[in-house]
């Protein structure tokens, strides 16, 4: 807010403005940085503008503000910077993970990425990959990055056709029970709808 201010001194601060506020601060994870970049853009943009860029990609959060160091201008350059860190196996099942929705389970995340154990936790470490109550998730920001990666990638067409293997034969082995209506199998399958129809797209 006080970043927005300074770049846009006319802005208006009213339920709106301060829910498009808490809209962008979740949409970035929090992040410190996201949020002053996203803010630079308060003066050519307005923030429902600025929040819908940042649903598209992370290329609406660059400034030119010279109190912020040139290898934090933008976002994209941090993100790069922390992807060059990355071992070829790490970028590989980072990138592989783009291909996840809304949360996805440590056998579906070494299935899908191909990744040990090990590097899981690596990424993890890297805060690339979170992992909440047994499942994991990659924040959407993050998502995007590796997303632009994987398309930029020879590995673009396998890791579709695989992810798409293997949720539709996971879905497959779980019919029995879904036709049987076993609770704890359609709330498994329910936490995973997205993944699964994004699977079903790609098939």
């Amino acid at each position: 807010l006080r970043y927005a201010q300074r770049v846009d001194p006319d802005l208006v601060l009213d339920g709106r403005a301060y829910a498009e506020i808490a809209r962008i601060c979740r949409l970035v994870n929090g992040m410190p940085l996201a949020i002053v970049l996203a803010a630079s853009s308060a003066d050519a943009l307005s923030l429902q503008e600025i929040g819908d860029e940042i649903g598209s990609g992370p290329d609406v959060l660059e400034t030119e503000m010279h109190d912020v160091p040139s290898r934090q201008r933008s976002m994209r350059t941090v993100l790069d910077s922390t992807w060059a860190r990355l071992s070829p196996v790490e970028q590989r099942a980072f990138a592989r993970m783009s291909l996840f929705r809304g949360g996805f389970s440590r056998e579906a995340a070494v299935a899908v990425s191909g990744a040990n154990v090990r590097t899981l936790v690596s990424l993890h470490g890297k805060s690339l990959v979170r992992n909440d109550s047994g499942r994991y998730s990659v924040h959407e920001l993050l998502r995007q990055f590796g997303e632009a990666k994987l398309a930029a990638s020879d590995d673009a067409q396998p890791a579709q056709a695989g992810f798409a293997a293997h949720y539709l034969s996971w879905l497959k082995a779980r019919e029995p029970a879904l036709q049987a209506k076993d609770m704890p199998v359609v709330g498994e399958v329910e936490a995973d709808f997205e993944n699964v129809r994004v699977a079903w797209g790609l098939a």
